[in-house]
């Protein structure tokens, strides 16, 4: 069972009841529950709860609401709740998915991404991706890499559809790319 968050060797680990995923980031783990979502971690851009400062221990995440999903980059965290995702903390590459980028720290409520009803969700350390409600992949955030599906393409502060990926049931982002299932091949994309 080991050691959670930062808490001293030999702590007693802080149970997280009716947890449905774990997910970890860069320097922080989310958690989501049934209904909630919880955090540990560095708290950069106050991806965790308002302010800064580490959180050693599982906190409740910053999202009003019910929470179906939720996941960490470096310096923010989005939720999926119900078919909208919620994004808050630093908006350096369009992450937080609010038509433009820049913005500094988000320390209000988290806000919807611009125009997106999705079913899934997966958050890279500076991208976010999410199979829409009709099935298609769409990236937002970070393109260094060409992680929003073409290297040619200008970091995004909006939902950028991910061609050919219009019949997926998940996606999967890692540090600089986003893995997708497909229902047609059913398999990895």
């Amino acid at each position: 069972f080991g050691r959670l968050g930062g808490a001293p060797a030999g702590a007693t680990p802080t149970p997280i009841r009716s947890a449905t995923s774990v997910r970890t980031a860069i320097n922080g783990t989310s958690i989501t529950t049934t209904g909630g979502a919880f955090g540990f971690g560095f708290n950069s851009g106050g991806r965790i709860q308002f302010g800064t400062g580490a959180r050693l221990t599982p906190v409740a995440m910053t999202f009003t609401g019910t929470v179906d999903e939720v996941g960490m980059g470096s310096t923010f965290a989005c939720a999926l709740q119900g078919s909208v995702v919620n994004c808050r903390g630093l908006d350096d590459n369009g992450q937080l998915g609010r038509g433009v980028i820049g913005g500094g720290v988000d320390d209000g409520p988290s806000q919807p991404v611009v125009g997106l009803s999705a079913s899934q969700l997966s958050v890279g350390p500076s991208y976010v991706c999410a199979v829409r409600s009709d099935d298609q992949v769409v990236c937002w955030g970070d393109n260094t890499a060409g992680q929003l599906g073409d290297s040619g393409l200008p970091d995004s502060a909006s939902p950028v559809a991910i061609a050919p990926l219009s019949d997926a049931i998940m996606v999967s982002t890692g540090y600089r790319h986003a893995c997708a299932i497909q229902r047609s091949v059913g398999g990895a994309s």
